[in-house]
């Protein structure tokens, strides 16, 4: 009997090469979805900041490559700071010296974010894209990484990620 519903997370794994399941991990054909998150080669989760790293195209890539095993994509823990350094409230309080273009700002988040989001909305595999903070209060994961800042009021990533849904949708 084929079983239906099962998740199964695509790893990748330290320098951010292509990992799966496992050697003893199910059959794609039993697998009704993938899930893409990264980790280093010691097991820690990165959030996006490591795919931040690299060009839009080679991520485009990376999904297409994920694609091809004809499952839908959902990527989760996504990530970015909107402040370059240390954040006393986060659980993963210093975000590493991982950049985009230039260090990470509330603009560079917004940009990132509108892009990233595009291309996964593009993507016709992508069925999910799960942001990882809401807000930068207290206990969030990681450094300045929410869409709001620790007092609630909105970032400018907020805003962008905000009009792409409404156009999206075609509410605007």
């Amino acid at each position: 009997m084929r079983r239906t519903g099962f998740s199964c997370a695509v790893v990748l794994g330290s320098g951010l090469r292509q990992g799966w399941c496992g050697e003893n991990g199910p059959a794609v054909s039993a697998i009704s979805q993938l899930t893409v998150r990264a980790y280093d080669g010691s097991g820690q989760l990165l959030p996006a900041a490591a795919l931040s790293g690299l060009f839009l195209f080679e991520i485009a890539s990376m999904l297409d490559r994920f694609a091809a095993l004809g499952k839908p994509l959902h990527i989760t823990e996504l990530g970015v700071a909107s402040v370059d350094g240390p954040d006393q409230h986060a659980i993963r309080r210093d975000p590493g010296n991982l950049y985009w273009h230039a260090p990470w700002s509330e603009t560079i988040q917004a940009d990132w974010i509108e892009q990233f989001y595009t291309l996964c909305y593009a993507h016709e595999a992508v069925e999910a894209v799960t942001w990882w903070d809401f807000a930068d209060t207290p206990g969030h994961f990681w450094p300045h990484g929410g869409l709001l800042r620790a007092d609630l009021t909105p970032k400018e990533s907020h805003g962008r990620l905000r009009r792409l849904i409404e156009d999206w949708r075609g509410t605007t």
